[in-house]
């Protein structure tokens, strides 16, 4: 009988955004053709996920004799991490010693790619005037996120928050900024948004 593994399916079933984590669901099962062999105690193997190794043993495979078949070999569930910015290819390999002359130790593998997890927060801030008061407003994708805002004005810049919480930040810009437009009506503010996750940076965007 020839016996060969595969992995069946990788379920993603959750993601924790503050962790920066996905739950996922793995499962390996055994094919077989050509016999009706029956073992008992001595087949074992492993499966990986994301690094880490899943042992199994003691496995009896084809237990009814029947000439082509499959059966789950191992059913495992785990958090993996996703990279800073949020992606993840999930990569899964698995071995299994069949315990026989025919077949060996069998090998498989499979990759996933999961859901990007939302990392950066948004800004939002409309056209304002020197002097009066505007609100900038935050949008964050865990409550758990701070953020630090600066803003650069021709040759000027400064900070407005440092690792703030708060997504609705009152801010005035300076009159001083108009000394970066002397002849014209307006000058053009970019705002910096770095989003953090502790003491680490997870994502910029600017507006």
């Amino acid at each position: 009988m020839a016996v060969t593994i595969e992995i069946q399916s990788i379920t993603q079933n959750s993601q924790s955004v503050a962790n920066n984590t996905s739950n996922v669901t793995v499962k390996l099962i055994a094919k077989w053709t050509g016999g009706s062999w029956n073992h008992y105690g001595n087949a074992n193997g492993w499966l990986q996920i994301d690094g880490t190794k899943y042992s199994f043993s003691n496995v009896i495979i084809n237990k009814n004799k029947t000439t082509t078949g499959s059966q789950t070999l191992i059913t495992k569930t785990a958090d993996v991490s996703h990279n800073s910015d949020g992606t993840k290819t999930l990569q899964c390999s698995a071995s299994f010693d069949t315990d026989l002359n025919s077949s060996g130790v069998v090998t498989a593998s499979a990759s996933k790619t999961l859901t990007t997890i939302p990392r950066k927060s948004s800004l939002s801030a409309s056209n304002g005037t020197l002097g009066v008061a505007q609100t900038l407003t935050v949008t964050r994708q865990s409550s758990s996120f701070t953020h630090t805002i600066t803003y650069k004005c021709g040759d000027a810049s400064g900070t407005i928050v440092t690792k703030s919480s708060n997504t609705s930040i009152s801010w005035t810009p300076p009159l001083d900024l108009a000394k970066q437009a002397p002849s014209s009506t307006a000058v053009s503010i970019t705002f910096t948004n770095t989003t953090y996750t502790g003491s680490t940076s997870i994502g910029t965007n600017t507006k």
